[in-house]
């Protein structure tokens, strides 16, 4: 036992003794020297600091000799710099964090609807455990670079006094104090503008203390001797150091609380297709249960988009002549291998672009129609099941346009060709196409074909883009998640079809959503004009002409470019409305018109108010003009009375007369 007991002392000693190398212990221990009184104190200071009188620190005096050995610890000087507050705030940020994002999960999960075939479990979650380490790694790195830069700006001013490094992290540190407070307002609120107002304060209160607290250091006593411009750059970056304290503070609130998952959203399963349609849509089947990313999800993620094939709307112009359009490509059934169907409003067709001097290829049949066979058909030989921690289980688990497995060894330049040799465009009446499978090069030249058969074609700033990638997996439900989309089969072109549908409304009302733009970009300075001057610079004419933009561009919305209408197909194909609702919901499309129309209906009382104060103001004028006219009469009469008295003054007897006749003829009137 004592033999045990000298290792166990002889190794706590070396412990002690290489630690202190690195750590001063003592010194350390001085900032955690706190008491539960003081704990309290110092948070009701930071909250309320401008009730706090004093802030000098207080000395500690040696008991013999009087001499000053330091500053008393934070236990008995409330000015004092702890670390224990900010190690503490520093943790509980840390779990605000992971809370926050535990909620948004539980509320997206509350959101998912089951009765589409999707399970609330298979949302993907934006929290894990690597958030935390993420934000605490985050916040340590904001706390540290901060430190840097009061060291660096003290070197630069020359300031003299000599900072301990943990004092600067302590002030440093209780910006957390305040961090959380938003943070707790932003849980428990279910409105926003409390949560501004709990941030304003804190950041408020965080800068006045550090004013306070970091002048003995930068300002202290006998400061008054250094040369005036000296003084003011230490003032200046005294400011600066507060301001930087509460731009960090905001910056990390802001990133915590709207920190959300990335973009997913499942394809609904199809329930009862209908037998009209020449290729049938996808049998669904289920994800197995996953609380993350799988492993396949998050290697899929890390592959560069731009190898895998393009999925690229253009709104190119108000409308297509869709009938000369549909001849066309019937023309160019060799050529490009083209084979265009009409869906109402909706072309679609196969579609292989070749350079104008290519040698037309020889027609060859279309891709095989794999929707009816299962996956274990579509494949050459046996396929292992798919491991989701193997490298290759992208490729195991994904096929190309003859539903054959790709090759791990495949070159990543070739990969969209193989995914999918042919393209395939969508045109819309309504002026919009969508592509898939064709190279950014091979898109212009479709685009160059297509500017004949344009009406109002846009130009070149107006022409708006969304771009998309996409590609085939047999074993996965088909989703769209950060705009990729997963499909099952090669052949069934009506999903893509009714995927290119919500696209192709997304792309148009992007349209109309740059217009909004520069409508409120050509006239958010007329407030601040009119409330400066009380003048406007706009004539009756222009106003007019904004407020019958602002019809039209509802009209278009609302009455006119379907980007609200359910495309006529789905009433006559109801099983491929669910897809239809579940892209849409993806493009926020609702969501985006409700906002244009409320923007539109803002800039429109806006010019209605404007158009008010024109016309008072031309009111106003036309009575100004009537004032005018009323003076020259009145001016014109008294020169005429004026000359009849002359006359009268020169020969009374018939002036007399003239002037009795005219009095006469004034009182008669």
């Amino acid at each position: 036992m004592q033999l045990g007991g000298k290792a166990f002392e002889q190794a706590q000693e070396n412990l002690n003794k290489n630690l202190n190398r690195w750590v001063n212990i003592p010194h350390l221990k001085y900032y955690f020297n706190v008491s539960n009184s003081y704990v309290l104190n110092k948070i009701r200071l930071l909250f309320f600091p401008f009730r706090h009188q004093s802030w000098i620190r207080l000395v500690r005096r040696s008991e013999h000799s009087g001499q000053a050995e330091g500053y008393e610890p934070p236990r008995r000087d409330l000015n004092a710099p702890d670390l224990y507050i900010p190690v503490m705030t520093f943790v509980t940020y840390i779990l605000l964090v992971g809370i926050r994002l535990g909620l948004n999960d539980a509320n997206a999960a509350g959101k998912v609807d089951p009765s589409q075939g999707i399970n609330p479990a298979k949302v993907i979650k934006s929290f894990s455990p690597d958030v935390l380490g993420m934000t605490g790694t985050t916040a340590f790195f904001i706390v540290f670079f901060e430190v840097l830069f009061f060291k660096l700006g003290f070197y630069l001013l020359n300031v003299t006094t000599d900072v301990p490094f943990l004092d600067l992290v302590s002030y440093s540190g209780y910006k957390f104090l305040g961090v959380i407070s938003a943070m707790v307002a932003k849980i428990i609120s279910p409105i926003t503008w409390p949560v501004y107002v709990v941030l304003g304060y804190t950041m408020l209160c965080l800068g006045f203390f550090t004013l306070r607290s970091l002048k003995y250091i930068i300002l202290p006593e006998g400061y008054s001797t250094l040369e005036p411009s000296a003084r003011q750059r230490r003032v200046q970056f005294l400011f600066l150091v507060s301001a930087v304290q509460i731009f960090l503070s905001s910056v990390m609130v802001i990133w915590s609380t709207t920190k959300t998952a990335q973009k997913l959203t499942l394809f609904p399963a199809e329930r009862e297709p209908s037998a009209d349609i020449d290729v049938q849509p996808d049998n669904i089947t289920q994800l197995p249960h996953v609380t993350a990313k799988t492993q396949q999800e998050r290697w899929l993620s890390r592959l560069e988009k731009k190898w895998l094939p393009r999925v690229t709307a253009y709104c190119t112009a108000n409308s297509y002549k869709m009938d000369e359009l549909l001849d066309f490509l019937k023309t160019r059934s060799i050529r490009n291998r083209t084979s265009p169907k009409q869906f109402d409003e909706a072309i679609h067709t196969p579609y292989m672009a070749l350079p104008v001097n290519t040698l037309s290829p020889e027609p060859t049949p279309l891709l095989p129609d794999l929707v009816n066979l299962s996956s274990e058909e579509n494949l050459e030989g046996d396929r292992p099941d798919a491991l989701l921690d193997n490298v290759d289980s992208f490729f195991e688990q994904n096929i190309d346009s003859a539903g054959r497995s790709l090759p791990s060894n495949i070159p990543y330049d070739s990969l969209a060709k193989r995914i999918a040799p042919v393209g395939e465009c969508v045109f819309f009446a309504y002026g919009v196409v969508v592509m898939w499978g064709l190279s950014e090069r091979e898109e212009q030249m479709v685009l160059k074909e297509l500017e004949p058969f344009e009406e109002d074609k846009l130009s070149d700033d107006d022409i708006e883009v969304e771009e998309f990638c996409f590609h085939y997996n047999v074993f996965y439900q088909p989703r769209i998640y950060n705009d990729i989309i997963t499909l099952k089969n090669p052949a069934n072109y009506m999903i893509k079809l009714t995927i290119s549908h919500a696209i192709a409304q997304s792309v148009k009302l992007a349209l109309f959503e740059g217009r909004i733009e520069e409508t409120i970009e050509s006239t958010k300075h007329v407030p601040q004009i009119l409330a400066e001057t009380g003048k406007i610079h706009m004539t009756r004419k222009s106003v007019n002409k904004k407020i019958g933009q602002l019809f039209i561009m509802r009209i278009n919305v609302n009455l006119v470019s379907n980007v609200l209408d359910v495309p006529e197909i789905f009433w006559s194909e109801p099983a491929l409305t669910p897809l239809y609702t579940a892209i849409r919901g993806y493009l926020e499309i609702n969501q985006r018109v409700d906002l244009l129309n409320q923007r539109v209906s803002v800039i429109s009382d806006l010019l209605d108010m404007l158009k008010e104060h024109q016309t008072s103001s031309h009111g106003e004028q036309l009575e100004w003009i009537v004032i005018i006219l009323i003076a020259f009469e009145i001016v014109i009469g008294i020169i005429t009375i004026s000359f009849d008295l002359s006359s009268y003054m020169k020969f009374p007897e018939a002036g007399g007369a003239k002037v009795a006749n005219l009095l006469l003829q004034g009182a008669s009137s």
